[in-house]
């Protein structure tokens, strides 16, 4: 069942993959503190809310699981992919591509975990608390990583990426609505 509070957070994510170029140089209290505050919320989001119910999954998967750890390798292994997409375009292998190769590399990772993010929020039930730091929390992850994507290619995300970003968020949306609400999917 979809609830107001994930109509709501699908259309925020949207309009913020849209427009983050313009909310983050149009902010009142400026780039720098706009980002700071993002990257610190998202961080305390994973302190608060992921780390935790991530030790409450691996409980309840108990001794079916390889390793006692199994779910937060996982969870480590997915910040090492996106921290490695992210900084690929500062490598030098990076250098010696197209500004639309590099681009399109870092647009298709943000695109599938856009999809994934939005797919969560939309195949769980979110809770009104809970929907409002969630939503809060990633809106401004969101802002933080289109921002630099739209700054470093300005061009090219104004023109293509800004679109394709929302597209994935909007497909995540709708799956997560209409495709399968495993448990094993979710580790929310």
């Amino acid at each position: 069942m979809v609830t107001i509070e994930s109509i709501i957070i699908g259309i925020v994510f949207i309009l913020i993959q849209l427009y983050a170029l313009t909310i983050v140089e149009r902010s009142p209290i400026g780039e720098q503190k706009l980002l700071s505050l993002s990257g610190g919320i998202a961080i305390a989001y994973v302190f608060i809310y992921i780390l935790p119910t991530l030790h409450k999954k691996q409980e309840e998967f108990g001794g079916s699981l390889a390793l006692d750890t199994e779910l937060y390798f996982l969870g480590l292994l997915g910040l090492l992919v996106y921290f490695s997409v992210y900084s690929f375009a500062q490598t030098k292998a990076a250098s010696h591509l197209t500004e639309l190769t590099v681009y399109m590399v870092q647009v298709s990772f943000f695109m599938v975990y856009s999809f994934i993010i939005s797919y969560v929020v939309f195949s769980t039930d979110v809770k009104r608390v809970e929907s409002l730091f969630y939503g809060l929390a990633v809106s401004l992850h969101f802002i933080g990583w289109s921002y630099h994507l739209g700054k470093k290619h300005h061009r090219l995300h104004k023109n293509r990426g800004r679109y394709m970003l929302a597209g994935a968020t909007f497909l995540g949306s709708i799956m997560g609505v209409f495709g399968p609400h495993s448990a094993c999917l979710l580790s929310r």
